[in-house]
C-alpha cells in the first residue's frame, strides 16, 4: 500500500528519465493546491540549501519530513508551517552496518541495480562544477 512519488522540478525530470513521463508518477514542485495535504511522508534527500515551507504544505496532519540530505548551511525552519497540521521533522544519516545490509539484500532480492558513472580521479574538479550547477545524470564513483 506504499506508493513513491518523486518530487522535482521539470529539468531535473527530463534529465533522468529518458522516456516518456508517463511511464512514472511525478508530483512537481509548484503543482499547486492540487497537491495540499496529499502525503503522509517525504524524505528529502536535498543537499542543497532549500525552502522547507513548500514540502511540509504537501504533508498531511502528522504527516513526516525525514531529512536524509546534509546542507552545508543551515536550513530556515518555518514553525507555523510545522505547528499547524502537527507536522513532524525528523533526520537520519546512512544508517549502520544492519541497515545498509538490509538495503543491499532488498536490492539484491528485486533486482535493484544503482545508475553510476565511473570517473578518473582527474575529472573530479569537472564533476564538482556539474554538481553545482545540478547537471547530473547519475552518482558519480571515483575510478582510484
Amino acid at each position: 500500500g506504499t506508493a513513491l512519488v518523486v518530487l522535482a522540478r521539470l529539468v531535473a525530470v527530463l534529465k533522468l528519465v529518458e522516456k516518456n513521463l508517463a511511464d512514472h508518477k511525478f508530483l512537481f514542485l509548484g503543482a499547486g493546491e492540487a497537491a495540499m495535504y496529499s502525503l503522509d511522508g517525504i524524505v528529502d534527500s536535498v543537499s542543497a540549501v532549500h525552502p522547507l515551507a513548500p514540502l511540509l504544505a504537501l504533508l498531511k496532519p502528522n504527516g513526516k519530513l525525514v531529512m536524509v540530505g546534509l546542507p552545508e548551511n543551515p536550513l530556515e525552519l518555518p514553525m507555523f508551517s510545522l505547528c499547524t497540521g502537527r507536522k513532524m521533522i525528523a533526520g537520519s544519516s546512512i544508517g549502520g552496518m544492519k541497515e545498509t545490509q538490509e538495503i543491499i539484500d532488498f536490492a539484491t532480492k528485486h533486482n535493484v541495480k544503482p545508475e553510476i558513472e565511473v570517473i578518473a580521479m582527474d575529472y573530479v574538479n569537472t564533476v564538482m562544477e556539474c554538481l553545482a550547477k545540478a547537471d547530473v545524470k547519475y552518482r558519480f564513483v571515483i575510478d582510484i
